[in-house]
Formats: C-alpha cells, structure tokens, sequence
C-alpha cells in the first residue's frame, strides 16, 4: 500500500474538466464539501459505471486549506497505480457532483458540490494540484 497527499480541487481557479463547460468553485463550496470527501474509492480513470476491479484505494482524510483548497490522503493498493502516481505519469482529480450547469461560453460558479471518488488521469485541469507520494 502507497500513500500520497493530493492538493485534490482549488477554490476559484477556472477550469473545463471531462464536462467541456468552464466553471469554478467557491471556497464555501468546498469547504462545506469536504466532510462528503472521507472513505470515499480511488478508481482507475473515470469510468461510466464503477465496477469493483476499477478501485484501486480509499480517501482516508480530507481537510480544507485556506488559501489552498481540499487536500486530502489517500491509500492506494495498486502498485502499478502508485508508480504511474509516484513518477508523475498520472495525478489523481475529483468526481464530484453539482447543480446542473447551462450550456454557455462564460464561466460559471459552483456554489455546491458532493464528492462521488478520486480517479487518475494523465492530464488533470488547472484547478487541480499537485500529487505527492508520503
């Protein structure tokens, strides 16, 4: 088992994610948020539906940082995940739940939000940190 400490979602930096629509979230938003960050999966990319063989590990902490936004620890149990995550080849980014956004060009504020997992992903936006092996 590995453990790494995510700089997982930063309060009011823009960003389009897997969605395609620009939007940023509030530093009330996720402070309120974080306690729904605990226990929750560390999934293999981000899958429609999640199966069982696409858990790669657990969220064991989560806190907000002022000034920085969600960190949280997290275990992960694949060591081929955790080398993709230790040589930087993969970052781990949130699944998360919203309000449903409008289809538009400018940008939109997220004032809540619900964690669902953490997955990996090769190219992680500009409103996620950094991925650091403990």
């Amino acid at each position: 088992m590995s453990k790494f400490e995510v700089l997982l979602l930063q309060p009011n930096v823009s960003g389009r994610g897997t969605s395609g629509i620009d939007k940023e979230y509030t530093e009330e938003a996720l402070r309120d948020s974080v306690d729904s960050l605990t226990g929750k999966p560390v999934q293999l990319g981000q899958p429609a539906v999640r199966e069982a063989d696409s858990i790669v590990g657990e969220v064991v902490d989560a806190e907000y940082v002022e000034g920085e936004g969600v960190q949280c620890t997290v275990s992960v149990e694949d060591d081929r995940v955790a080398t993709l995550l230790e040589g930087g080849a993969a970052s781990l980014a949130p699944k998360l739940f919203h309000e449903k956004l409008q289809e538009c060009k400018d940008k939109q504020t997220i004032s809540e939000i619900e964690f669902d997992a953490v997955f990996t992903t090769g190219m992680p936006t500009e409103q996620v940190g950094d991925t650091n092996a403990v």
